[in-house]
């Protein structure tokens, strides 16, 4: 999904930050241990509208436009804008 060529940096790099560790911003759902998607894990999961919402969190975050998520879609359903952070995985490439 991402790359960045090695004279600007190469391969993104997780995100640290916002209390959670790199593995943590990596990991955005889960399945339980029957196979189910576990719904309260992200809101994303089993949830169309709000996968295509953290999809676009993401490649704006790649682009450290982040920020302008909450004004471009002012009715997003992934909670308040100052815990976007934890929906975010990589850190900048640009």
């Amino acid at each position: 999904m991402v790359y960045n060529p090695p004279t600007r940096g190469g391969r993104p790099q997780l995100l640290t930050g916002a209390g959670l560790t790199a593995a943590q911003h990596q990991q955005l759902g889960y399945f339980s241990a029957d196979g189910n998607v576990v719904r309260s894990g992200t809101p994303g999961a089993n949830n169309v509208n709000l996968l295509v919402q953290m999809l676009l969190l993401n490649y704006m975050a790649l682009h450290g436009e982040q920020g302008q998520f909450a004004n471009l879609f002012q009715n997003h359903g992934l909670g308040d804008a100052a815990l976007l952070d934890r929906f975010i995985a990589f850190a900048p490439i640009v």
